[in-house]
Formats: structure tokens, sequence, C-alpha cells
């Protein structure tokens, strides 16, 4: 599944990164493909800042493996937002600041 970017400390561009889940138990793959669609919907609207869509998407991903923590952190994020406000500069990049 995609992740967006990160900003790697030390690299000068963002880096889009990805999580492999083909090593994860059987049923978890099996969950997490049932679930990417909503998943990647989920994602593209926390990058276009609609956190509200956002968290619906990645809430019906909870709903069906409640132990997706990926789902779990765009939620926290997005709620975090919507309750602060977003950076004026935010271009949905994650920062790395550990190597």
């Amino acid at each position: 599944r995609s992740l967006g970017k990160v900003q790697v400390k030390g690299k000068l561009a963002p880096v889009g990164i990805y999580e492999c889940f083909s090593g994860n138990k059987e049923s978890d793959v099996a969950k997490k493909e049932k679930t990417l669609t909503a998943f990647n919907e989920g994602l593209s609207a926390y990058l276009n800042k609609s956190f509200s869509d956002a968290i619906r998407a990645f809430s019906e991903v909870i709903a069906f493996h409640p132990e997706d923590l990926t789902a779990k952190f765009f939620i926290e994020k997005a709620i975090a937002y919507i309750e602060h406000g977003v950076p004026e500069e935010w271009a949905g990049v994650e920062e790395m600041i550990y190597k």
C-alpha cells in the first residue's frame, strides 16, 4: 500500500514509501487486500486535506481490520489536523527526523 511521501533526514527531496505486507500472516494479508480500495480512498482524501473523508474511509478499514495500525495512524493524524489546523506549508509529507 502506498503510504505517501516522507522527508528523510539528510535528503533534499521527499521519497514515496510503500507498506509491503506480503510477509504478514495470511489472514492479515487478506484483510489488507480486502480493504485496499477504502485505504487508498482514505489516503487520497488525507493528502487532499479532506480529513473528515479520510477518517470515514480509514474507519471502514478499521471496522473490517481493527489491528490495522497504519489506518489508525492516519485517523489520528487527520483528527489532529481537524482539531489544531493544518500548517500553511503542509503538503502531506511526513518528516523522518531519525535515520
